[in-house]
């Protein structure tokens, strides 16, 4: 049972490949989990000896927030395929949980039925590979106060 008095969880699901984004992100997010806005959990929380699958069913469920970091190694990866997405969708048809796909590299996400019908960021799909340092950094900032705005923390 989640914790009422605890900040909205932030579940991010990425590919082990794309874990430099992964961490760029979460740095970003990182300044207002020190506000108390929210808190971040991806699967590096998980730790020695704790059985990884149910940690990562608990924290989907728990969510209010989940950040998919789509690159082709994500949209190939079967653990992801076959267990994250059905999970993070069933969750976003129920109504309770917000999924923002965040685009990482270029890869053919258009063609991904259920990913191209959610509005991703950065705007127009745009791959965050594709900018500059300080582009990029703009860009997740700007997505880590969309996301406190859209759990109302701004």
């Amino acid at each position: 049972m989640p914790d009422a008095d605890a900040p909205p969880a932030i579940f991010i699901s990425y590919s082990h490949v794309d874990e430099k984004w992964k961490e760029r992100l979460v740095k970003q997010l990182k300044v207002l989990e020190l506000e108390g806005a929210l808190e971040v959990w991806d699967d590096r929380r998980i730790a020695a000896g704790d059985d990884w699958l149910p940690a990562i069913t608990q924290e989907m469920e728990r969510a209010k927030v989940a950040v998919l970091l789509i690159s082709a190694d994500f949209l190939t990866s079967k653990f992801i395929r076959s267990a994250e997405v059905p999970a993070v969708l069933a969750r976003r048809q129920t109504g309770g949980l917000r999924v923002i796909p965040l685009i990482v590299h270029p890869c053919p996400w258009q063609a991904v039925p259920w990913l191209s019908a959610i509005q991703c960021r950065p705007k127009d799909g745009r791959p965050l590979s594709a900018g500059s340092k300080n582009k990029v950094d703009s860009d997740l900032a700007a997505l880590a106060m969309e996301i406190s705005g859209l759990l109302g923390k701004v």
